[in-house]
């Protein structure tokens, strides 16, 4: 009887601790540790940096990639296409082990810059990218937002990561969205600002972020247009949704007067 009491003992330790240590991370380290972009960091490790291929005469485009950092197969499929139509691409990377918080203001003075240069904006986000591109748009005078692959909360994307991987699983039960710092959401980066043209592209078989999250009530702010892409997963849905993704994009570079109506969910 002893015997089965010291292991029910340890067990009950091995739960607390395992618990623990995961609210410890969740509070203090997932979201300086979510950015892993291979880009090397500037000298100070404080800023973003940014190439800029094109004229721009026809409107400037920027693009926030995923937490992994540019994709050179992206930018071989995206970037000519409208380069071809004089919009300037600016490509933008993140500093190495930088907070989201960090990234959100550094993003938000990225694009205030840009618009002062540019008159026509559209800011691009893919996968994490798209909540780093949402709030870079509050108060600044973008025409359009073009999100693909996207979670509509930081905390669903943490859960999503949970469920991949069987020894994390467990982590499921722990209020995630107040453990975090802050739980970054695409309702709250609208929030008392005017909502900005946005469609969102999203893999119809993604399994990392699913479409069904966004579907869900209350997930996505009022006029946002989703749209599922056949076929595609979590990092195809630019290849496979190519021709759509380049008209977005200078649909929304247009004049209102010229602009196609774009289908509504």
């Amino acid at each position: 009887m002893r015997r089965y009491a010291k292991a029910a003992f340890l067990i009950g330790v091995v739960i607390i601790l395992y618990f623990g240590a995961g609210a410890v991370l969740l509070r203090f380290a997932v979201e300086r540790h979510t950015i892993v972009s291979a880009e090397l960091p500037s000298s100070k490790g404080e800023a973003l940096t940014a190439r800029t291929v094109g004229s721009g005469t026809s409107g400037c485009v920027v693009v926030f990639p995923g937490r992994h950092g540019p994709s050179p197969a992206y930018e071989a499929a995206v970037v000519p296409p409208l380069t071809r139509r004089d919009v300037k691409v600016i490509l933008m990377s993140y500093p190495a082990r930088a907070s989201l918080n960090e990234i959100r203001e550094l993003a938000r003075l990225a694009v205030n810059e840009v618009t002062k240069e540019c008159a026509n904006v559209v800011l691009v986000g893919r996968s994490l990218g798209s909540m780093v591109a949402a709030y870079a748009s509050r108060d600044a005078r973008v025409v359009g937002l073009l999100l693909e692959s996207t979670s509509p909360r930081f905390s669903t994307a943490i859960r999503r990561e949970f469920g991949r991987r069987w020894y994390l699983r467990p982590m499921d039960l722990l209020p995630v969205g107040y453990l975090v710092p802050e739980d970054y959401s695409l309702t709250d980066a609208f929030h008392d600002s005017r909502v900005p043209r946005t469609v969102i592209l999203q893999g119809a078989d993604d399994k990392q972020t699913p479409l069904t999250d966004l579907t869900d009530s209350g997930a996505l702010p009022p006029g946002v247009v989703l749209l599922p892409v056949a076929h595609a997963d979590h990092s195809n849905v630019f290849s496979r949704a190519l021709p759509k993704y380049i008209e977005t994009i200078l649909d929304m570079l247009r004049r209102p007067d010229e602009r196609e109506d774009t289908p509504t969910h």
